[in-house]
């Protein structure tokens, strides 16, 4: 899931390169009606990428609960087996 995610935010920042071109493209045309139209398809897909972000942020943040959690255990297993 993890890779699942930081693929799926490399693929949405290729997107928005490629609407930031459009968009440069269309205001050198003066087509400003296609430009609003991919601003706001660039809008739509920042949001959806700061989500991805959020989300593997959130799944770092219980990876590293996890571990810590592991980490515990396990100096309490060490502590057991050397006072015991």
């Amino acid at each position: 899931m993890l890779t699942f995610n930081i693929a799926q935010i490399a693929q949405v920042r290729v997107e928005l390169n490629q609407l930031r071109e459009s968009l440069d493209e269309a205001i050198q045309k003066q087509d400003f009606t296609e430009a609003a139209d991919i601003k706001k398809k660039v809008t739509e897909l920042e949001l959806h990428k700061e989500t991805l972000i959020a989300e593997l942020e959130q799944m770092n943040t219980v990876q590293e609960v996890r571990q810590e959690k592991v980490s515990r255990e396990a100096k309490q297993v060490l502590v057991s087996i050397l006072y015991y």
